[in-house]
């Protein structure tokens, strides 16, 4: 007897929701237990149901879904979680990898890819959509060499943006003294004595 793996569904659009699970428990390999609308439908029902893989959006309805995979990861260690989103910011994708997410697939892939994917999970692998791969690939090569902290490159990029000293604080959730600092030790690593210069080094070399 073939064993299925089983599979939970967590997409706030009733019709892309729908379709996915036609598809998946379409296919012998699979076995679609539950399709939920939010996070918070599927948590009573986690354990019980004891998936395999859930395909998630970290878009909760105004806020994302880190959380949401750390408690899966922490409820269900087995468990892959293969986020499926419209979501493309570079900090959200790491946050997801970090919280347990297994793969990061954009929504405008095909059926196919999705597949593909869940198929490659099942493998072992972790399945990125090709924008996903560029993006965690350019930051890498932006801070291989970087002798910035990556608090200290969130705090230059957006003064980039021309955030205030407020602004960055507010953003970041730090104090606006906590911002000076980090500045502070920025012009130290980066042997300048201004922001702009500061923001002028890091772009020369690529590190914002």
């Amino acid at each position: 007897m073939l064993y299925k793996t089983k599979i939970c569904i967590v997409e706030r659009n009733e019709l892309l929701r729908t379709s996915y699970h036609m598809i998946i428990d379409g296919l012998q390999a699979y076995e679609v237990v539950g399709a939920f609308a939010s996070y918070d439908e599927l948590a009573p029902h986690l354990i019980k149901l004891n998936p395999k893989v859930l395909i998630m959006d970290v878009d909760q309805g105004g806020d994302t879904g880190i959380e949401c995979i750390s408690e899966i990861k922490r409820k269900l260690p087995e468990a892959e979680v293969l986020v499926f989103t419209e979501l493309k910011d570079r900090e959200l994708i790491m946050d997801s990898f970090r919280a347990g997410a297994g793969g990061y697939i954009l929504k405008n892939a095909k059926s196919i890819e999705i597949l593909e994917a869940l198929e490659d999970m099942r493998q072992g692998g972790a399945p990125m959509s090709l924008e996903v791969s560029k993006i965690l690939v350019g930051f890498l090569r932006k801070n291989m060499y970087s002798p910035l902290s990556n608090r200290e490159r969130q705090v230059l990029e957006l003064f980039s943006e021309g955030k205030t000293y407020s602004e960055v604080a507010f953003d970041l959730y730090i104090s606006k003294e906590t911002t000076k600092s980090h500045l502070k030790n920025i012009y130290s690593k980066l042997k300048v004595h201004s922001k702009s210069d500061a923001l002028r080094v890091a772009k020369e070399n690529r590190w914002i």
